[in-house]
């Protein structure tokens, strides 16, 4: 009888045992969950709020006069992690973190580009032109045609480029399409990068001068892409001069 009686109290404190250990393990799995739908939700909302505070000043810009002129920065880290945001086509503000995206359109009239970092914002000839100016590329910063998602150029932080096209130098580029990556000189008259993101073409209205370990800043640059610790890799000069620490790969897959 004893020995039926430690046999049965055994079998029921494994029961009582195994069930605790089914609730708590439930409850780690409640909180883990209610953790990560937090975190999407924060992520969602930072996301959302970059793009509207872009496009309050985008709308700005487009209520005022001619002449308007401003520099905006935008951050460089959601919730610590990075992300991407660009403007696709002149007409979609895109930011993506991981597979979480948020799309707003954006009005006529607005051309150009934008990154995380050091951004300006301008009014000519009633058109409002978006620029970087100090622009972090903490690892990658990919161009994807916008019809079928492919990609077709990247730049890279250590200061690499690769394009699936070729590069023509001392291009007098006109827009040719609403799928292309335009740099504009700072009168706003002339294209002095565009890549072309049907043909990953790359076209500057300057030289390209790779290899250029140091690449320090001047009054003269229109934009600069720099690693996550503020070295430049890549820049732009007013006259369309494109200064890389390493070079262009051309035909190249851009991964």
């Amino acid at each position: 009888m004893i020995e039926m009686k430690k046999s049965q109290g055994s079998v029921e404190f494994v029961i009582i045992a195994s069930f605790l250990l089914s609730v708590f393990l439930a409850m780690i799995y409640i909180v883990n969950t209610k953790t990560e739908e937090s975190k999407y939700e924060s992520i969602a909302a930072s996301m959302e709020k970059i793009a509207n505070t872009l496009l309050d000043e985008i709308r700005t810009a487009k209520s005022l006069d001619d002449g308007y002129k401003r520099e905006i920065f935008i951050p460089t880290k959601i919730e610590d992690k990075d992300y991407e945001i660009r403007l696709i086509a002149n007409r979609e503000l895109v930011v993506k973190e991981g597979k979480q995206e948020y799309v707003a359109f954006v009005p006529q009239g607005v051309v150009g580009s934008v990154g995380r970092g050091k951004n300006k914002i301008e009014k000519k000839d009633g058109i409002v032109y978006l620029q970087g100016i100090d622009v972090i590329i903490n690892d990658r910063f990919y161009f994807n045609r916008a019809h079928d998602g492919k990609r077709m150029a990247v730049l890279k932080s250590d200061g690499q480029i690769i394009v699936t096209g070729t590069l023509t130098e001392n291009s007098n580029y006109s827009p040719k399409s609403d799928d292309e990556f335009l740099i504009y000189d700072n009168s706003k008259t002339k294209v002095i990068l565009a890549i072309n993101l049907e043909s990953g073409n790359i076209y500057i209205r300057g030289t390209l001068y790779p290899y250029e370990h140091e690449i320090s800043a001047s009054e003269n640059d229109v934009i600069r892409f720099n690693d996550e610790y503020g070295s430049t890799a890549i820049k732009i000069d007013n006259s369309g001069n494109l200064y890389l620490k390493i070079d262009i790969v051309q035909n190249g897959v851009p991964n």
